[in-house]
């Protein structure tokens, strides 16, 4: 038992002296945390996925394990959850869409790292159903703030996150989309990675929501 406390024990410092390394060369501290709690009633497209379960069948909880006398004894509990990869806050892989493509650990820390600019269109989108973000957008905000970084991530603030938890339905099936000038210019002035906030980029791809 003492040499099984060892070993976790010295795992545990490793990974903290990997994170505390990774942290400070990226600088933590400015971290903004982009993430949604992830639960049975996290979003997802009806049509597709279906929600979050957790499996009271399999969940498991007491102090009886005889199949691993090492913690045979100590009290533990688990529960199974079984959801689809895109559930909650994701990245999706070039294999998401491409039968040979990439998988998410094939990408690398700087295709993944790099400045980033936010689009704030919360008071353009207000409550408008399958807002489209158009090139007019990108070069209204360029006028104001100057000409975009070629490899800034660029991330557009809709403010539909409201409807996250409030209307999932309208979240998924109702929420704003890139149309085709934005993505041409983006297309034209960018080389690094677009991350967007909403389930699609189409008004077609929602049809099948309710």
């Amino acid at each position: 038992m003492n040499a099984l406390l060892s070993a976790i024990v010295s795992v545990f410092l490793l990974l903290l002296n990997v994170l505390t390394v990774s942290w400070a060369k990226v600088g933590y501290e400015n971290w903004v945390d982009l993430t949604h709690p992830l639960s049975t009633k996290t979003p997802v497209h009806p049509a597709v996925y279906t929600p979050l379960i957790v499996n009271p069948e399999k969940s498991k909880a007491g102090t009886a394990w005889p199949s691993l006398p090492v913690v045979d004894g100590i009290y533990i509990a688990f529960r199974y959850l079984e959801f689809y990869e895109h559930t909650g806050t994701h990245i999706d892989a070039p294999s998401h869409f491409q039968e040979n493509g990439r998988n998410e650990d094939d990408l690398t820390w700087d295709e993944l790292t790099g400045p980033l600019v936010v689009v704030h269109l919360q008071d353009t989108v207000g409550d408008n159903e399958n807002f489209e973000v158009t090139r007019d957008h990108l070069e209204e905000f360029e006028s104001k703030h100057g000409s975009l970084d070629e490899k800034s991530f660029i991330v557009f603030n809709t403010g539909w996150r409201r409807f996250y938890w409030t209307d999932p339905d309208r979240y998924v099936s109702k929420a704003p989309y890139l149309g085709p000038t934005a993505v041409d210019w983006i297309v034209e002035n960018q080389d690094k990675v677009l991350g967007v906030g909403f389930e699609s980029l189409c008004p077609e791809c929602h049809e099948d929501a309710p």
